[in-house]
């Protein structure tokens, strides 16, 4: 769209827009399809500070009745300056729980494009789990366009009483409840600028096991980490996830295709997976160092179900959403059984062979009645008998299985004549 400054681009509207807001020039808008959510992407000659950025936000939201409304700035990248630092942090603790508290009164300086955080409260475990130095880079690079690395030294570790509070600060933070869903039909998604330098995951020092009792339609005990950590919070369903973009979210689904593995001129590996719950479907990407990074990835094969916790979020790179794995856990499903003490007789069913109708081959619907204690099944394929061979190969061996032979026919009726 052609840049258009912010004030003119409102001026139909009554809405107070902060003086230091109005002379930003628009160069991206977005919306969702149900206009519900809208993002400004604007240029600024000045810094903005993050108290104006949410009196926008909220102007905005509260005038057109909007469930989110979003400024991203966007400087020339000799206005990056150590005074902007605390604006920073202030954006960071609306993402990071653990922002919170760790870094009051942290002596800061910069030098080699380095910030460096002198950290007085400890915190370093619990900053370190939640990519803040990761998070840190990428909003400046997302408002600056420069790439500025963070390191945390100084008082790194506090005592236990003082730790165990602030953890449990930190995790009363994190969602308890599954995400409430949007009364809405997918909207398209809100696009945010993602910085094309991504965290590499976490390495599992062990194999975990972990109960998962409270997740429906899973085998308790089954689920083992192959990255990161074990999942503790509740999943939702991707249809609902896709109205939380930009949140940490967990979901539970099938990997149902796998994109080929590539290389970067890093060395780093980029795995893509297509996943699915049956309510909606994303990609699932992330970055692996064959160096450093103990991820068994030949166990996220086509079929396997995972469970996922990580950050969705629209990817530039793939046009499309994807969540950005911090733990993936793959667990089985309990297999459907039929607990009727008397087993039916299916006598109207459609194979592979029925065009435009059926899609499941003969051999995997006869192995599943058998499996469920069926004595027989009947197969009725819409004009043709083509799936007889593989049924009959299939029941080879089963003594107490039996194909009954069908076709739903097309007749005419050739007797009585037909005056034309």
């Amino acid at each position: 769209m052609t840049e258009i400054r912010l004030e003119d681009f409102l001026s139909e509207y009554s809405v107070t827009v902060p003086e230091a807001v109005k002379n930003g020039m628009i160069y991206k808008l977005t919306y969702s399809k149900e206009l519900t959510e809208i993002s400004f992407y604007v240029k600024f000659d000045n810094l903005v500070s993050y108290e104006d950025t949410v009196k926008f936000e909220k102007s905005i939201e509260n005038y057109f009745r909007l469930e989110r409304a979003s400024l991203y700035p966007s400087y020339q990248p000799s206005m990056f300056t150590m005074d902007y630092y605390p604006e920073l942090i202030l954006k960071l603790k609306r993402k990071i729980a653990a922002v919170n508290g760790f870094l009051d009164g942290a002596d800061v300086s910069f030098e080699n494009d380095t910030v460096k955080i002198g950290l007085k409260n400890g915190g370093y475990e619990l900053l370190e789990k939640s990519d803040f130095k990761g998070a840190f880079s990428r909003l400046i690079h997302d408002e600056f366009g420069i790439d500025i690395k963070a390191e945390l030294e100084g008082e790194l570790k506090v005592d236990a009483d003082e730790f165990q509070k602030r953890k449990d600060e930190y995790e009363a933070n994190i969602p308890k409840e599954p995400l409430k869903p949007v009364q809405q039909t997918q909207p398209n998604p809100i696009v945010k600028p993602v910085s094309q330098s991504e965290y590499a995951a976490p390495k599992p020092t062990e194999t975990q096991y972990v109960d998962l009792s409270d997740l429906i339609d899973v085998v308790p005990d089954s689920g083992e980490v192959v990255m990161g950590r074990m999942v503790r919070q509740p999943a939702v369903s991707i249809a609902d996830a896709c109205q939380q973009l930009n949140n940490k979210v967990t979901v539970m689904a099938d990997i149902f295709d796998i994109a080929d593995m590539k290389t970067t001129k890093t060395g780093k590996e980029i795995y893509t997976y297509y996943i699915t719950d049956y309510t909606g479907s994303v990609l699932m990407k992330f970055f692996r160092d064959p160096e450093k990074d103990d991820i068994d990835v030949g166990k996220l094969k086509k079929g396997v179900t995972v469970v996922v916790n990580g950050e969705i979020a629209y990817d530039d790179f793939s046009r499309d959403i994807s969540i950005k794995p911090r733990s993936i856990m793959t667990v089985k499903k309990k297999q459907r059984t039929d607990n009727a003490e008397k087993k039916r007789v299916e006598l109207h069913l459609h194979t592979s062979m029925s065009a435009m109708d059926a899609v499941t081959d003969v051999s995997k619907l006869i192995k599943q009645a058998h499996a469920w204690g069926h004595k027989a099944m009947a197969i009725t394929d819409h004009g043709v008998v083509q799936a007889f061979p593989d049924a009959m190969n299939t029941v080879s061996g089963m003594e107490d299985f039996k194909p009954i032979y069908g076709c739903e026919a097309y007749v005419v009726n050739d007797i009585d004549p037909v005056n034309i």
